[in-house]
């Protein structure tokens, strides 16, 4: 599992980042970068692959952390999520980490790849999908054979905008449909959410 150190302010997009990133990773959260700086100072031995610097600040502030963290880690890289806004997407981001994975084929699976729009079953074996629908498919992934509520979909796929349960639900079918040769299919648990299942002992 890729290790992340996450330089975080208070507000409610990036604690929905943090959300999205502690199911899918190892996540060590900093409010400021010389508290950052000081454990990195202590940690030299448990390099991080990635951190990601969401805080506001100048950008040269920026880049001048980036030098710091460069002095003390050689294979770390620092990504500057505010200024790079694609980043401040949970989902792409995740995606973007998983892309920049030392070693590919030891990811897990099932897993979304959002940069590609695929549903990766195995090293060798993906699925294209539609943007929502991968969104969808990547909560249900974070939580395999566990349930993910209407509520939960319209918060991270829509970010709390308020779409009928109709628009959800047609949105699942299409995921269905892509999913249908695929050992997992997306199941419904009445009135409660989505699940997806492992049907490859059953092939």
């Amino acid at each position: 599992m890729a290790v992340i150190w996450l330089l975080l302010g208070p507000g409610k997009r990036e604690q929905r980042l943090w959300q999205v990133l502690a199911g899918n990773f190892a996540v060590r959260i900093f409010g400021s970068e010389q508290s950052l700086l000081w454990f990195a100072k202590l940690a030299k031995l448990a390099e991080p692959e990635l951190i990601i610097d969401a805080l506001m600040k100048d950008p040269s502030q920026a880049l001048a952390f980036a030098s710091d963290i460069a002095k003390l880690f050689e294979n770390t890289r620092v990504v500057d999520a505010v200024r790079s806004e694609q980043y401040l997407d949970p989902f792409e981001l995740v995606s973007f980490i998983n892309s920049q994975s030392k070693d590919s084929c030891a990811r897990a699976y099932p897993r979304v790849d959002l940069e590609r729009l695929e549903f990766c079953i195995s090293c060798n074996e993906s699925i294209s999908i539609a943007g929502k629908e991968a969104r969808i498919l990547t909560l249900l992934c974070r939580r395999p054979g566990g349930l993910v509520s209407r509520a939960e979909i319209m918060r991270h796929v829509w970010y709390d905008v308020a779409v009928s349960p109709r628009t959800i639900d047609a949105h699942v079918s299409k995921l269905r449909k892509k999913l249908e040769h695929s050992p997992f299919q997306v199941q419904n648990c009445y009135g409660r959410g989505y699940y997806l299942a492992d049907n490859s002992e059953m092939r």
